[in-house]
């Protein structure tokens, strides 16, 4: 499976009602961020979201922070993948 990592503002806000989604539906995993911060994270370059080339599904995202040297994750998704994986059979 090939995936594709969008990491500019102009594409990442494209799917940000699909991280919003993810992180709504996974709260107790995730933690709760209001909706601002992911945008703000976005604008920043600081908020990262995988996709499938072909059909443009989101995959997942990971939002970090920090400031050099240090960084921290904020947040790491990851949908389940199985649907999408080929084993070439």
């Amino acid at each position: 499976m090939q995936l594709i990592i969008l990491k500019s503002f102009k594409d990442v806000k494209n799917f940000l009602n699909s991280v919003l989604r993810a992180a709504d539906n996974n709260k107790r995993a995730l933690g709760f961020l209001p909706k601002s911060a992911y945008h703000d994270s976005a604008l920043q370059g600081k908020l990262w979201i995988a996709i499938e080339p072909e059909s443009q599904k989101y995959l997942g995202h990971l939002m970090f922070g920090g400031k050099y040297p240090t960084l921290s994750i904020r947040q790491l998704f990851a949908e389940r993948l199985m649907p999408f994986l080929d084993f070439g059979g």
